[in-house]
């Protein structure tokens, strides 16, 4: 590493500056200013209490999102779904099952940087 690239630096601080902004990005795009919410059953939810709280950079305290405080109840929502969603999927045929859990290792993969 050159001097003056390391953690303090100015190159370093434009970076993490870069990247905070296009995490924000990414975050506003994919819901909409709503923050980030849980994922139960096939839809994307705030908390049972719409509780939520902020979530900052660990670089410069700055805001980074607002997140869903999921409590109890939240947890027995989304137990229930995984459970209603396990009805369909242990009929799934395995040939099946695996050629799903292939294609999501692949979308893993191809989406590694981003994720």
């Amino acid at each position: 590493m050159s001097a003056g690239a390391g953690p303090g630096s100015a190159l370093h601080e434009g970076v993490a500056r870069d990247r905070r902004r296009q995490a924000l990005e990414v975050v506003a795009e994919r819901w909409g200013g709503e923050g980030l919410r849980h994922l139960i059953g096939d839809a994307w939810v705030s908390s049972a209490s719409g509780a939520s709280f902020e979530t900052r950079s660990p670089v410069d305290d700055a805001p980074l999102a607002s997140v869903a405080a999921g409590d109890a109840a939240d947890v027995d929502r989304a137990a229930r779904a995984a459970a209603e969603a396990f009805v369909a999927w242990r009929r799934t045929a395995p040939a099946t099952r695996r050629a799903l859990l292939h294609r999501v290792a692949d979308l893993i993969e191809a989406n590694a940087e981003e994720i």
